[in-house]
């Protein structure tokens, strides 16, 4: 009787007296007014180009931001109140109100004319000359919010860019500028756009000498007469600009200092040689090669001035990693001559470094890393980075048919960073921000899959890493190595073994030796940017040498082998492209889409296993445990552990959305989709229904949705994701669509069909 009253009666009369005063409104004083936030609205009698950044970036004005809430309550708020009557600024209770409490905003606080005076210069400054914004405050008893309505007409467009006559060095070398010029005719009037120009032709002069030259010596003059809602803009050099600023300067010499420090005595005091163009100050701290610090430096002597060759020398020394302070400078010494300073201070040259990570792949293996690094930044006293690294982990699987399979893995990796290209040519990248370097590696690893087989794989590479910009970065290994050995393997491992060709092969004792290309282009990082997208292309080829060269030789025997084993030949092609989209500051869409290929030939009839495409897991179709999807219409025996490494392929096909939103604080959402399978390159009795085939892959694609959690705390985000699926391409053709089967009711249903993924990071 006690419970039903509760839950009837007493339950509800809590539950609203709580929602009540978590809105934060019971205890505001006489006349205060809770503020609860602001709408922006966009009204035009035209289309407006580019509405979402206009809107975003009005929006980004409006201050302050109101209390956190959640479906209307106010905890963060309710806390603060509730603990406000601290006295002494000590003990829990003032802990609780500042760290966890939040003080109300006030509509006292707010200044609406102020926001509304800041939009109408952000869209003059824009454009919109015509524009104008009103403000409504809405109040209902104690609290109020703001609706702020922008009222937009056609923007101003660019007509025609005058430049200054050739009256001087300086104009004529402007004129000759103007043909990268930033302004368009039919571009909208942008301030910023403007701004830019102004710093492009000032960093031009700079770049010819004029060392003195500063952007607030142009001024640009605007007609808005010309009619028809366009701009004739007038560039010109203000009168009060100095004489220095437009007199070319020569560099006269150049000091290096490889151990600068604040209490250094003057240069002209210091031991110096010349090496090449330089003044290089030698001390008995010397711990580089000279040559290594030169050739990140690209001033030149007796010539004129050069801010990109400036800007060029800083980043590159900074790129080095060896340095905790680098200046370039430059000085007057009389007439137009300028002495230049590269001052540098080195870091510890070595560091010893231990990690414990928690770690999650893509296979769903979660668990604890041991990791410890060496390193020495100055390996060679050529500022070449070698690392020794020793990494351990036991990682165990989550998941339904997968609970419970253990792993341990032990490895030790050697790298060597030589901050050059060692290459039988002479490459500098004098005009590149960015240090080209040479990779030497070579990686030992131990692999217990305990319940099937140890792995022992060593691996060497020698390559090239270099950005092109800060958007784009290559990587090339042109000599790539690759051992692996099975051992150990359980009775059931083996049994499968025996009894498949396929996936004996994947696993057979081979080499892979060959080279792989890797292109990245990744927009770079701004908080006011609303789209940004990545791109991954790679291309991975193995064999082909050994192959060649064994048929020229007339060798017998096939496959071919080298030191009595054989090897791997095949190329590989895969695809990866993200685009993320910014609803709002805290909400965004993210898209992605992968693809691979990879075709095995000559030396191979099937891929190595290390090569193989697999689908499904915490970081791809969610709806799906790990590598148990596909190929094709394959459908796997469902209480065998080891179809988790037989469900493999040569071809993969994937695509993911997922909208992330705000919770509260640090707690994160997601709602997505998740689509793809992988195939067989050619026909397998073993799976039936796992080729590729043009006409018809479509049909087989799997699809899966769900709702995802997050604790995003900048430094490491813990994510759980719960997906079902929605099609499931091992039924017959017309059932795949599971929409029929859907029933959050059934204990049955949910145990078939509900996945839990509980990962570190993002999956995408």
């Amino acid at each position: 009787m006690i419970q039903k009253y509760f839950f009837r009666f007493i339950l509800p009369l809590l539950s609203i007296a709580l929602l009540t005063n978590c809105r934060g409104t019971k205890k505001l004083s006489e006349g205060q007014v809770l503020y609860t936030g602001a709408e922006l609205e966009l009204e035009s009698p035209v289309d407006i180009p580019n509405k979402a950044e206009v809107k975003n970036e009005l929006s980004g004005l409006i201050r302050p931001d109101p209390n956190n809430s959640i479906f209307g309550m106010r905890p963060q708020l309710w806390i603060y109140q509730a603990t406000k009557d601290t006295t002494n600024n000590k003990g829990l209770d003032h802990w609780i109100n500042t760290k966890l409490g939040e003080p109300p905003v006030l509509m006292q606080n707010v200044n609406p004319q102020r926001i509304r005076n800041l939009m109408l210069n952000r869209l003059v400054n824009s454009g919109y000359f015509l524009a104008d914004v009103d403000y409504d405050i809405e109040q209902e008893n104690k609290t109020a919010d703001v609706k702020y309505l922008a009222r937009l007409h056609e923007p101003y467009r660019i007509n025609e860019t005058f430049y200054p006559d050739s009256t001087s060095e300086v104009k004529a070398l402007i004129n000759e500028f103007k043909s990268g010029t930033l302004l368009k005719p039919g571009n909208i009037y942008e301030l910023d756009l403007l701004t830019r120009e102004r710093d492009r032709i000032s960093n031009r002069l700079r770049d010819n000498g004029y060392f003195y030259f500063t952007p607030d010596y142009l001024i640009f003059e605007a007609d808005s007469t010309v009619g028809d809602k366009k701009i004739n803009l007038y560039l010109d050099v203000k009168e009060e600009a100095p004489p220095k600023a437009l007199r070319k300067y020569i560099v006269d010499e150049v000091i290096i200092n490889p151990n600068y420090s604040l209490t250094d005595t003057i240069v002209q005091n210091q031991d110096t040689v010349q090496l090449e163009d330089y003044k290089y100050i030698i001390n008995r701290n010397q711990i580089f090669d000279p040559e290594a610090i030169i050739n990140s430096v690209f001033i030149p002597v007796n010539e004129t001035y050069s801010f990109e060759r400036k800007n060029v020398t800083l980043n590159r020394l900074m790129g080095l990693g060896v340095f905790r302070f680098v200046n370039v400078r430059f000085e007057e010494i009389g007439g137009n001559k300028l002495q230049g300073l590269v001052q540098l201070s080195p870091l510890k040259m070595k560091s010893l470094r231990f990690e414990l990570q928690a770690v999650s792949k893509s296979n769903d293996y979660v668990g604890p890393n041991l990791n410890a690094t060496f390193s020495n930044r100055n390996f060679l006293n050529g500022a070449e980075l070698f690392e020794l690294k020793l990494n351990s982990g036991f990682e165990t699987q989550f998941g339904n048919r997968q609970k419970g399979l253990n792993s341990f893995e032990f490895g030790v990796e050697t790298n060597l960073y030589i901050p050059r290209f060692i290459a039988p040519f002479n490459l500098r990248f004098e005009n590149s921000y960015f240090v080209p370097k040479t990779r030497i590696s070579l990686d030992y690893r131990y692999l217990n899959r305990m319940q099937f087989f140890k792995l022992n794989s060593a691996t060497g590479s020698f390559g090239y890493t270099w950005r092109e910009t800060f958007a784009r970065e290559h990587r090339l290994n042109p000599i790539y190595i690759n051992y692996f050995q099975l051992s150990d393997t359980t009775g059931a491992f083996q049994e499968r073994l025996n009894n498949s060709d396929y996936l004996e092969r994947s696993f057979e004792e081979q080499f892979i030796i060959g080279g792989d290309y890797s292109f990245t282009y990744q927009t770079p990082n701004s908080k006011d940017r609303i789209t940004s997208v990545y791109f991954n292309g790679k291309v991975d080829i193995a064999g082909n040498s050994l192959y060649l060269l064994k048929k020229l030789t007339g060798a017998e025997g096939f496959p071919y082998d080298i030191f009595g084993t054989s090897y791997a030949q095949f190329a590989k092609f895969d695809l990866d492209f993200r685009y993320f989209y910014s609803l709002t500051p805290e909400s965004k869409l993210a898209f992605r889409f992968l693809t691979g290929v990879g075709i095995a030939y000559g030396n191979s009839e099937t891929l190595p296993f290390v090569k193989q495409y697999f689908i499904g897991g915490t970081n791809s179709i969610r709806a799906f445990e790990a590598r148990s999807l596909g190929p094709g219409s394959y459908e796997p025996d469902s209480a065998s552990l080891i179809s988790f490494y037989d469900q493999s392929g040569d071809i993969k096909l994937e695509g993911n959305i997922e909208y992330r939103f705000p919770i509260y604080s640090i707690f994160k959402g997601a709602a997505f989709i998740d689509a793809g399978n992988i195939w067989l390159m050619d026909p397998n009795q073993e799976k039936p229904g796992g080729t590729f085939n043009f006409e018809d892959f479509f049909k087989e694609i799997a699809v899966g949705t769900g709702l995802g959690f997050r604790v995003d705390a900048n430094f490491f985000v813990i994510r759980l994701d719960v997906a079902f699926p929605l099609r499931k391409p091992w039924f017959a053709p017309g059932d795949r669509w599971t929409f029929d089967e859907i029933d959050f009711g059934s204990s049955e249903w949910r145990r078939r069909n509900l996945i839990f993924n509980i990962a570190i990071g993002y999956p995408f």
